[in-house]
């Protein structure tokens, strides 16, 4: 049992946002800290988005790190979360995160013995405004108010005097779900 307890990899901590608003930060951490025993032979660490058979970033401890699927390209693979050697490149650091990264991510830490995951979700919202333009005349918005596109005309018609009972209700509930969730 004792000599199982030195060669174990374990994960102690994830720390994954629970909520970002996206435009307001330029970047985001996901760190995945691990113990490990006296084996590390075959040390990797993966990061997995929406339980995907792909991982999304990989680091073997004696390469460079990768970026890989919906995460290529938006990875500082340079970004060192620790000094420690075995440690370095155990996190993610999202450049730009957009609300098409919005789900679970799942770390995982083996070695050629052992194997630890744990999963958080992240989600990035949008704020958006909703005005009542955007209630009548969604889509292609004409350039000048006095030529309305014929797809703001039929829109118009479709929704008529509704209109703005409509544009209070969706706002009212967009108003209380931006609330609820901050």
């Amino acid at each position: 049992m004792q000599n199982n307890q030195l060669n174990a990899v374990k994960i102690v901590k994830i720390v994954v946002p629970d909520i970002i608003q996206y435009g307001v930060q330029d970047t985001v951490i996901l760190d995945c800290d691990y113990t490990y025993g006296n084996n590390t032979s075959g040390l990797v660490v993966k990061w997995f988005f929406r339980n995907k058979a792909r991982p999304v970033y990989q680091w073997i401890v004696s390469q460079k790190p990768q970026d890989m699927g919906i995460l290529r390209g938006r990875v500082d693979l340079a970004y060192r979360a620790s000094s420690e050697p075995l440690k370095m490149h155990r996190a993610l650091r999202i450049v730009k995160p957009n609300t098409d990264i919005s789900g679970d991510y799942t770390c995982v830490v083996s070695t050629f013995m052992e194997e630890d995951s744990r999963t958080n979700q992240m989600i990035v919202f949008a704020k958006y405004a909703v005005t009542k333009e955007a209630i009548y005349y969604p889509g292609p918005m004409s350039t000048t108010p006095e030529m309305p596109t014929a797809a703001d005309m039929q829109l118009a018609a479709v929704i008529g005097s509704e209109g703005e009972k409509y544009y209070e209700q969706v706002h009212a509930q967009l108003q209380h779900w931006f609330c609820y969730q901050l």
